[in-house]
């Protein structure tokens, strides 16, 4: 059902990296949300007034927030979308995130005034008027709320939005927290024991963590989260597989919003390569990222000497290197190996350290190194820059 609304409703809907179709994916969403939510809540409320529960009202209530934070998801995705401009050099893209942080605040606000609302229905017990037909309804909206996490988790896999990711997430809360709203129901109709009040309490938590879990969601990539694995392997894989560039490394990638995102890397050449030959093999590497994952690439470049003398020390240092590795720790690399001859010979490269490396360990890691590789090449310097494994 959901690929066919999709068809129906979005315009070139394949073109998920449009940031144009991206909006009309988030806008159709919320309104799909809006639509379902304010039907659930309106349900809801009206089972809550008939059976007298705190816990189905509270329910209710959650659904209506639902409802706002999909009216922030359209207000987000439209603003996403709007061009760079002298203030915004690079889009607004991130406001998709500053919207979520909105919504999540306000989940946490309802979730703590109806924890509130049912620790009084705990201290002042109310009696329940169970009915077939209302507990019913409240079964069947379940099934809603079931639809609604899969309709957004499609969508948001589609154009990987965190924000709707997390609606997903809290939309399969919601069907937990009915399913315990519609026991206390139940139980309301064999037991004198109101579980109302702790049912509600029950929800009202389900609730807060919701929120918390969206404001961790959406403030991660404010503050900076590691990179996506996909992305980084099909921007390598170009990079390595263009004619030219024997190897790639240091990828760097900075996203400013789903779909917007710019990136650095070190690719390794021949050093008897002409500048310009260089610098044309860059471009067409930069165009193929550009086009095929849109991504807007700067490379660095890294002059390699080929060399027969140089072939030969750097394989030799090479294999020492990577037998020290193999006996340290094998998540350690080594990438960007120069061999400098002259008055005083030189290797350097980077050190590739992994994070559960502290700064002691690390710095008597590379001290270790450069010991064991000055015994076995005297006369060389060795020169080793400490660098973190960003996909670690």
């Amino acid at each position: 059902m959901t690929a066919f609304l999709i068809k129906r409703f979005i315009k070139e809907y394949e073109k998920t990296g449009d940031p144009a179709v991206r909006a009309a994916y988030a806008g159709f969403s919320g309104a799909v949300g809006i639509i379902c939510n304010s039907f659930l809540f309106a349900l809801k409320l009206f089972i809550g007034i008939v059976t007298g529960s705190a816990a189905v009202i509270a329910d209710s209530v959650n659904n209506l927030t639902d409802s706002f934070t999909n009216i922030v998801t359209i207000i987000g995705a439209k603003i996403s979308v709007k061009p760079a401009d002298r203030e915004h050099p690079f889009g607004h893209g991130r406001i998709e995130y500053i919207t979520g942080f909105i919504m999540s605040v306000a989940v946490i606000s309802v979730g703590i005034n109806f924890f509130r609302d049912s620790v009084d229905a705990i201290i002042h017990p109310r009696t329940l008027n169970f009915s077939l037909v209302p507990f019913l309804l409240l079964i069947g909206s379940i099934g809603v709320k079931l639809w609604m996490s899969f309709f957004y988790k499609k969508i948001a896999l589609r154009i990987n939005s965190e924000l709707l990711k997390a609606q997903s997430a809290d939309s399969l809360g919601d069907v937990l927290t009915t399913s315990v709203t519609a026991v206390s129901l139940l139980l309301s109709a064999f037991s004198r024991f109101s579980a109302d009040g702790y049912m509600g309490a029950v929800v009202s938590c389900f609730i807060i963590r919701t929120g918390i879990t969206i404001a961790k969601n959406t403030l991660a990539p404010l503050i900076g989260t590691k990179m996506d694995r996909e992305l980084y392997d099909r921007i390598v894989s170009v990079i390595d597989g263009t004619d030219g560039i024997l190897k790639s490394h240091d990828l760097i990638i900075h996203s400013y919003g789903s779909g917007i995102s710019f990136a650095t890397i070190h690719a390794e050449m021949p050093g008897n390569m002409t500048l310009e030959a260089a610098h044309r093999i860059a471009d067409l590497a930069e165009k193929k990222v550009r086009e095929e994952l849109g991504v807007s690439l700067v490379i660095h470049l890294d002059p390699v000497d080929l060399s027969d003398n140089h072939k030969k020390v750097r394989a030799s240092v090479e294999r020492e290197l990577k037998e020290i590795i193999e006996k340290t720790d094998p998540a350690i690399a080594y990438h960007d190996l120069q061999i400098i001859f002259g008055k005083n010979p030189e290797a350097a490269f980077d050190l590739v350290i992994p994070f559960s490396f502290n700064e002691e360990q690390s710095a008597e890691l590379m001290r270790r190194i450069k010991e064991k590789l000055t015994e076995e090449f005297p006369g060389f310097v060795f020169s080793i820059n400490m660098d973190r494994n960003l996909m670690d």
